[in-house]
């Protein structure tokens, strides 16, 4: 079993004043570029198997003596010898994990992770679209001005599940690095592709590419599965309230509609994204894993 370091004294971490607690609250107020706060166990391992380096992690005494506790740290240090990242692991009195911590009960685990894909990343993104295609068609998912942590997370994780081989980020979109987008998206954000782009660069490289662009709005001419979504796809997700942006609608080769019943106006993004992405599984007739 791994061995936890505690305090610099070798206690458990009290002090709010404690460098690495320090670091970790600058990094939950967004005052350390490049770098989030991962909160349970769940977020954590996955970060560590999308190979996202985890410079300083944080447990309660009561996770690390826990069989699931001290394994997940066994893995960190593993790895992050032998990546060279591992700054520190401190065990942390509980209740000051709980001030760090966004949820209402911490899990006893939160991890500084140093992750980060910006415009600069073009290339990489495209590459791992391509990669993740394997030869086929791509199909990708577009996130126009959606606000709500939670349905964009959701949409990642529904994205994943579906196949997508990245997730567009348009302005007016609440950041993926959110705490509650990481949370609800259940760690899709660690193995889908994802990258920030203007309309204007997305237009030139679904053309440069051959994706046909759809865009979901309840006024669409198209129903959502009359479509041919065989070939190249890129489908756009909108803000529900205010509906798709003028540059997600000049990107759109065709607008598909969910009929809605009971005078509905809407559903919320989450939603959508999960209808009109399965009827591209569907259509493409991927096999499900058993």
């Amino acid at each position: 079993m791994a061995k936890v370091a505690k305090g610099d004294a070798g206690e458990v971490v009290r002090s709010q004043e404690n460098p690495w607690i320090k670091r970790v609250r600058r990094a939950g107020r967004g005052q350390e570029p490049g770098s989030l706060v991962l909160d349970g166990p769940h977020l954590v391992g996955e970060a560590l198997e999308a190979g996202i380096a985890l410079p300083v992690v944080l447990t309660t005494p009561e996770f690390a003596r826990r069989e699931e506790g001290a394994a997940l740290v066994e893995r960190i240090q593993e790895a992050g010898r032998a990546a060279g990242w591992l700054e520190a692991i401190r065990v942390v009195d509980a209740g000051l994990l709980t001030k760090l911590a966004e949820t209402e009960t911490p899990a006893g685990v939160l991890a500084l992770a140093r992750w980060k894909l910006g415009p600069a990343e073009y290339p990489r993104f495209w590459a791992a679209v391509d990669r993740a295609a394997a030869g086929g068609p791509p199909f990708v998912v577009v996130a126009d001005g959606i606000q709500d942590p939670g349905n964009l997370g959701s949409l990642f994780r529904t994205a994943a599940a579906a196949g997508a081989q990245g997730m567009i980020i348009l302005p007016g979109t609440v950041a993926p690095t959110n705490s509650k987008v990481l949370r609800a998206s259940a760690g899709a954000l660690f193995r889908l592709p994802w990258i920030k782009m203007e309309a204007g660069e997305l237009a030139r490289e679904v053309r440069a590419r051959g994706i046909r662009v759809f865009l979901a709005d309840a006024r669409g001419e198209q129903a959502w599965h009359e479509p041919d979504y065989r070939g190249g796809t890129a489908i756009v997700i909108s803000n529900e309230g205010r509906g798709p942006s003028p540059e997600a609608r000049a990107l759109a080769d065709g607008v598909v509609a969910i009929p809605l019943a009971g005078g509905v106006e809407s559903l919320n993004a989450a939603a959508a994204g999960a209808i009109l992405l399965f009827e591209v599984v569907r259509q493409r007739g991927r096999a499900l894993p058993k």
